[in-house]
């Protein structure tokens, strides 16, 4: 009687080691044909092989490059793969969004390609050039010209409030209210001071939003990122934005390039 036939112990190693090696995601048939010897996976075990990547933190399911293919592993995540591609892409110059579609629409698919790109756009990585240049605006992961995109950002500041004043209510975030004076630096540092008496220690993001909650906080991230500037405040950047959610993003101090910071402390002045 013939023993039964098994996926070889050593195997999930071997495929590591053979998608790291990839210039590309692979898809089943193509990983077949690079196991050979005692890692060989005859017709039979396919299912088994494809319950061992599912099972494997390290191996990345793809999308499918074609419905025929099947779905694709790598030991790198579509996502984060195609969000730093696209960054890349529009670092030097802005660029139209078709160009940084088609540096990844390939391997990451055309539809979450294109949702990819709306998010980084929305959250602030992709920046419109001209911010409100419609279908024409080119993207650009930095801000090319600072002063022409603040004095872009503070006139549509103003058309937006006199709107919400208009309707007699609160800005849509119910942080700030219409026709209030801008968020004065010192204004921050006096709630810091409140929160966390002892310079040097952090104080977080959220801490210092529920602490101020008539004050936007877009005002809030701006005041913070002018302190840090004028070396009066540390912002203490997180490490991997990349792994956080929508919300998580949301509840931090952005700085409009795509860094984000979990909070803020005096900064110690040297003697």
């Amino acid at each position: 009687m013939k023993p039964r036939p098994m996926l070889h112990p050593d195997l999930p190693g071997v495929i590591r080691e053979v998608l790291g090696r990839a210039e590309q995601p692979l898809n089943l048939a193509k990983l077949r044909s690079q196991l050979n010897g005692p890692y060989k996976v005859p017709a039979k075990l396919k299912d088994a092989l494809v319950a061992m990547l599912a099972a494997d933190a390290s191996v990345y399911q793809w999308p499918a490059a074609t419905a025929k293919a099947g779905p694709r592993y790598w030991t790198r995540s579509a996502r984060e793969w195609a969000e730093r591609v696209m960054i890349a892409a529009a670092a030097d110059l802005p660029v139209a969004a078709t160009k940084i579609l088609s540096a990844v629409s390939k391997q990451y698919g055309k539809g979450p390609a294109e949702a990819l790109l709306a998010e980084l756009v929305a959250q602030g990585s992709l920046i419109r050039v001209p911010l409100f240049g419609g279908p024409k605006a080119k993207l650009c992961s930095r801000i090319p010209d600072e002063a022409a995109f603040r004095a872009e950002l503070d006139a549509a500041r103003l058309v937006i409030e006199a709107g919400y004043g208009r309707l007699g209510g609160p800005l849509p975030d119910g942080r700030g209210s219409v026709g209030r004076e801008p968020v004065g630096d010192e204004e921050v540092l006096d709630a810091l001071a409140i929160l966390e008496p002892r310079k040097g220690l952090l104080v977080t993001a959220p801490r210092i939003y529920r602490a101020l909650p008539e004050i936007a906080k877009a005002e809030l991230d701006a005041a913070l990122l002018r302190l840090q500037e004028a070396r009066r405040v540390i912002l203490h950047r997180h490490s991997n934005p990349q792994s956080l959610s929508d919300e998580e993003r949301r509840s931090l101090i952005q700085d409009g390039a795509g860094n984000l910071y979990v909070g803020a402390c005096w900064r110690v002045q040297e003697d």
